[in-house]
């Protein structure tokens, strides 16, 4: 709002109060994913990547501003139900029994009833339950497939495993850009969206770029005396 007189100067300062409370409240959205991130050393940054990745997508594909932010938070928060996972479990360095993939599966879930009071949008919450849901329904926690996975999922997937596939893990190395590229166009029409595949192919170099300069997408780095022993993370 713009305006000379009291009116205006009382809105002015509303919305510098609503704009501090924004941030505030995204700030401390970002510290949570921290938190959970850091279980695990080789997956720093993978939720803030995930989600700043995911606006990159949608605002390719031509998505609105609030859907926008909704993709960012719900980035940020798609793995808080590991918090829920044994450490036994999440980072078994051999094959899981039925029983632990069961468990594993289950994350989506936990995140979804820790998330719960909260009442956050409708747009978080599909991105927290359906980004390990895939178009052949071979996804879990709820087997959605075709027209049933939203546009926040695919977005979602595509993201998640792009940024899985390129990051360094204790069991193998990162693939490259290209590699992992080639990798989602593999599986693009059948496990993941081809819309939100090609939308990937044209916003990797700028992504790519952002991800070797920005700190913020690189992870805070614990001291090498805190660090814990990690096995093969899920």
């Amino acid at each position: 709002m713009r305006s000379s007189d009291e009116i205006g100067t009382l809105a002015s300062s509303f919305d510098h109060m609503t704009g501090k409370l924004q941030r505030q409240h995204l700030a401390t959205i970002r510290a949570l994913t921290s938190a959970i991130d850091a279980r695990d050393p080789y997956t720093l940054g993978h939720s803030m990547r995930v989600g700043q990745l995911a606006v990159m997508l949608g605002r390719h594909l031509g998505l609105d501003e609030k859907t926008l932010a909704n993709l960012e938070i719900g980035g940020y928060l798609h793995d808080i139900g590991k918090i829920g996972i044994r450490d036994a479990v999440l980072l078994k360095p051999g094959p899981l029994t039925s029983d632990e993939r069961r468990a594993v599966h289950d994350h989506p879930r936990i995140g979804l009833a820790i998330l719960d009071p909260v009442e956050l949008p409708d747009q978080v919450i599909q991105f927290v339950a359906g980004h390990h849901e895939r178009l052949d329904g071979s996804g879990y926690p709820s087997g959605l497939s075709d027209d049933g996975v939203p546009i926040v999922a695919r977005i979602a997937a595509v993201a998640d495993v792009y940024d899985a596939v390129t990051s360094d893990r204790p069991y193998r190395g990162p693939m490259s850009p290209d590699e992992a590229l080639s990798l989602l166009r593999d599986e693009a029409g059948f496990m993941l969206d081809p819309v939100v595949v090609e939308a990937l192919a044209q916003v990797l170099p700028e992504w790519e770029h952002r991800r070797l300069e920005e700190p913020l997408l690189q992870g805070f780095k614990l001291p090498d005396w805190e660090t814990p022993e990690v096995t093969a993370p899920r």
